[in-house]
């Protein structure tokens, strides 16, 4: 009897059990819970959208980093070969200086030996222009000046001064291959008058009054004026001036010219 009794209500239990479980699984489904769904599933596109958003800017970003890290590639190629160049220059100019220095070195060596040679050339240009025919004084003592400032000018290398002294020697040398004609005032005697000079080369220098009445030969070795007959010498006078002033073709021209004959030791005018 107290098992039948006990036995009752465990199946009455067991019953309920049953009920409640098959209530849970029953197709009774709201509006309200497809709604839910609905919104759940709706979430779960836009959590999905935005992931792949968010994947798709990372891919962007990685090929946009990768193109700049190949871009700064490209220029530390760049920079790295530029450097190579800019050191090979450098080596290369480090030589420059090693040579120009050793330059400087045998140049100042040099100049101690050139110093008196250009100064024995001034000394004797001063002295030739000193003794030459005096034509053109003025401008040929300031030339030698001007050397002589040059060789004390410390702003002025050794070189310079040389090249001068040739330019100079050069010009001194050009007066004895042409002829030149030009006005000046003169000195003769007492009186300084307005004359036309002549010069051809270094043969004869003379000079004639503007009334054409006086005509002069310098003499190289008294340094004095010689009065020669203007008659006889007018016509030659304007013929070589002529030519020096490039009015005439250049022709043959009789000038008179001071000589020193050895053999009968007497001193006269020659044409």
């Amino acid at each position: 009897m107290s098992y039948l009794y006990l036995k009752a209500p465990v199946c009455a239990g067991l019953a309920l059990c049953l009920t409640a479980i098959s209530g849970l699984y029953a197709p009774h489904v709201t509006a309200a819970d497809l709604d839910d769904v609905t919104r759940q599933a709706a979430d779960r596109v836009a959590q999905t959208t935005k992931a792949e958003k968010a994947v798709a800017g990372l891919d962007q970003q990685t090929r946009q980093i990768a193109a700049e890290y190949r871009q700064l590639l490209m220029e530390a190629e760049q920079l790295s070969a530029y450097n190579r160049l800019v050191a090979q220059q450098v080596a290369n100019q480090e030589d420059d200086i090693q040579r120009l220095e050793q330059t400087v070195q045998n140049a100042e060596g040099m100049e101690q030996k050139l110093l008196p040679i250009v100064t024995d050339m001034m000394s004797s240009l001063e002295n030739f222009v000193e003794l030459d025919k005096p034509f053109l004084l003025e401008e040929r003592q300031r030339s030698i000046e001007e050397l002589y400032e040059s060789l004390e000018d410390p702003s002025e290398s050794l070189a310079i001064t040389l090249r001068r002294v040739i330019d100079t020697y050069q010009a001194e040398i050009e007066y004895g291959r042409n002829l030149q004609s030009w006005r000046q005032s003169l000195a003769t005697g007492s009186s300084e008058r307005e004359v036309d000079m002549l010069r051809v080369g270094r043969l004869a220098l003379m000079y004639r009054t503007l009334d054409r009445k006086e005509i002069a030969l310098w003499q190289p070795d008294s340094r004095e004026w010689q009065i020669l007959d203007a008659n006889q010498w007018n016509r030659a006078f304007d013929q070589a001036r002529k030519i020096a002033r490039k009015q005439a073709a250049p022709d043959l021209v009789t000038i008179p010219v001071f000589a020193t004959s050895t053999a009968f030791k007497k001193e006269g005018v020659q044409p």
